[in-house]
């Protein structure tokens, strides 16, 4: 039950920035429209928690999305999910590298969530999972710090 609720309430916080960021962008239809995924993937956690271990694949399978939605920017060139989540001047130069760092960051999370359920009890995994939003938080932070000390300004890269 604590994880159904964890899950509810991580989904609820980012749909509704979602559904703000969307409606000030393409008006008041494109939040009608993630209502549905913001109901159907609540639903689907509540299905899922019949059977405690495809609980612990959820957030793989969040990753695995994530890395999809990634991939897909990275090989088209188009950056459009880095550029959605981090809109802004700041944050544009470096669309590219935060692309790539963001597929990188959940491929890594994919294979933490499955090492950890493989080497840990249930309860040693909801202990992981508890704690999951603020080492996401933690690495984030990092990853940006290098992406932006690591990567050459845009006015003196080399193409």
């Amino acid at each position: 039950m604590a994880f159904i609720l964890c899950q509810i309430a991580r989904f609820a916080l980012r749909w509704r920035d979602q559904f703000a960021r969307e409606q000030r962008r393409d008006g008041p239809m494109a939040g009608r429209k993630r209502i549905v995924g913001a109901l159907l993937i609540p639903g689907a956690v509540l299905v899922a928690a019949q059977h405690p271990l495809l609980c612990q694949h959820v957030p793989s399978l969040i990753s695995a999305g994530f890395v999809f939605l990634f991939a897909v920017d990275a090989l088209d060139g188009s950056h459009s999910t880095t550029r959605a989540y981090w809109p802004g001047k700041t944050f544009a130069p470096y669309a590219k590298e935060l692309t790539q760092a963001m597929l990188v960051l959940h491929l890594t999370y994919i294979l933490l969530n499955e090492t950890m359920i493989k080497a840990v009890s249930l309860e040693g995994w909801m202990v992981y999972y508890a704690f999951l939003p603020i080492v996401h938080h933690v690495i984030l932070t990092a990853v940006f710090r290098a992406v932006f000390w690591l990567t050459p300004e845009p006015g003196e890269r080399q193409r």
